[in-house]
């Protein structure tokens, strides 16, 4: 899996104006002059802005810039009871007029983007981002030989890039042709007469204006300096230990639970999950004692289990593949009962920030599923097939030991490399 660094793009701060390096599609912008972390906060979805590499030659060409939805994220497949997981980093075309399997290829990454802001006029995206998702997804199908028996694409981070052509008539009926006019782009595609004309009216005069704000990285309870964390969805003040969600261009109040079943020492850290509750259709389970019964029939069940219902808790950060869909399923089975009284952070302790939206946690719910359920072979064939419902949803955090390279949770001594919870940062 690529974990390189991400795709550079440019912009200023909006405080003292000196040039700031981002990663294309995070949302966090960070001067190292004067030291401002913010939000990036547009109407629509961050958008970028690619140089030509080739000016038009005049009276014949023209330079238009068409935008392309570009998607990242962990694409999970079953098949055969086998979990795969793959990081997919595709871009697929946001406009009309160019064809669906086009793509931008990788060569583009080695140029910078400029961000989109206030100011610059672009070319409206008039395909949305569901249905070039499903096109692209659609694109890495055809080129697989077997299809799987359950697929989800979780993590997903997206954003437009608005890509430089060349837009020439080809003949005197009207039709054109569109050339990209990046740095080594070999994408070409004829248009027809009233494709052309259109790209000609809506290139050439486009419509949409960017509007950008910006969140401040301040707690809106004490004014201290909350931890710049690239696409955090929930972030925990250092300072008054209140946990704040992101939403839209605002600050709301994070309900969450500590989970102290165990002390992480001074080097230790606690780590996010959600705890999913579920009512599974098709599925002989309805507590959470019956699951662990049911996959660790050797082991005692926590008396207490008995009344809980059937409970899954999804890592709320990003990792890869493999070390999320084990710590998923391991921590779920984990002998610890839920606290009587909710426990609090104290100062100096560490808390890892969310970065896994709910919406995206609860995608990934089958996938843990598919895995627990192939340790009992009477389980394993019915998870695919399951109808499942979300009936609560919670974040909590779990102690974690540094012990040498990873950090482990002492019940279930479930370990996470700190390496992985490094690099999950350019997931």
């Amino acid at each position: 899996m690529n974990t390189k660094r991400p795709w550079q793009a440019k912009s200023e701060c909006p405080q003292c104006g000196a040039r700031v390096d981002l990663d294309v599609g995070s949302p966090l912008l960070s001067c190292r002059f004067c030291r401002t972390s913010l939000y990036l906060c547009p109407d629509g979805p961050l958008a970028y802005f690619m140089e030509a590499d080739r000016r038009p030659r005049a009276g014949v060409e023209a330079l238009v810039h068409l935008p392309f939805w570009r998607f990242r994220g962990i694409r999970y497949r079953v098949r055969d009871g086998r979990i795969h997981g793959t990081l997919v980093d595709a871009t697929t075309p946001a406009a009309t007029g160019l064809p669906h399997r086009a793509t931008l290829g990788i060569r583009p990454q080695v140029a910078p983007l400029t961000l989109l802001a206030h100011g610059r006029r672009m070319v409206r995206a008039s395909v949305s981002d569901k249905t070039a998702l499903q096109q692209a997804q659609t694109r890495v199908k055809l080129a697989e030989a077997e299809r799987p028996e359950l697929e989800r694409f979780i993590g997903e981070t997206q954003c437009l890039i608005h890509a430089p052509f060349l837009l020439r008539p080809v003949r005197d009926a009207g039709d054109g042709e569109l050339v990209g006019a990046w740095r080594g782009a070999a994408l070409r595609c004829a248009l027809p007469a009233d494709e052309f004309k259109r790209i000609t009216e809506t290139g050439l005069r486009p419509a949409a204006t960017v509007s950008m704000r910006f969140l401040t990285l301040v707690c809106p309870e004490c004014a201290g300096d909350l931890p710049a964390v690239d696409s955090a969805v929930g972030l925990i003040c250092p300072s008054c230990l209140r946990g704040w969600s992101i939403q839209g261009q605002t600050y709301q109040p994070l309900a969450f639970r500590v989970l102290r079943t165990a002390d992480p020492g001074p080097e230790g850290r606690f780590l996010p999950f959600w705890q999913l509750d579920l009512l599974l259709d098709g599925v002989p389970l309805e507590t959470r004692a019956e699951m662990r019964r049911a996959l660790i029939p050797y082991q005692p069940v926590p008396p207490s289990w008995e009344n809980d219902p059937l409970r899954l808790f999804v890592p709320a950060f990003k990792l890869n593949p493999q070390v999320l869909v084990r710590l998923a399923g391991n921590i779920s089975l984990a002998p610890f009962d839920d606290p009587a009284e909710t426990a609090d952070f104290r100062h100096r302790e560490r808390a890892e920030s969310l970065r896994l939206p709910l919406t995206e946690a609860a995608q990934a719910v089958k996938i843990v599923l598919c895995s627990l359920f192939g340790r009992n072979r009477n389980l394993a064939p019915l998870a695919v097939k399951a109808r499942l419902r979300i009936t609560a949803a919670r974040p909590v955090f779990l102690p974690f030991r540094s012990r040498g390279r990873d950090y482990v949770e002492p019940l279930s001594n479930q370990s996470v490399p700190a390496e992985a919870l490094r690099l999950g940062h350019f997931l």
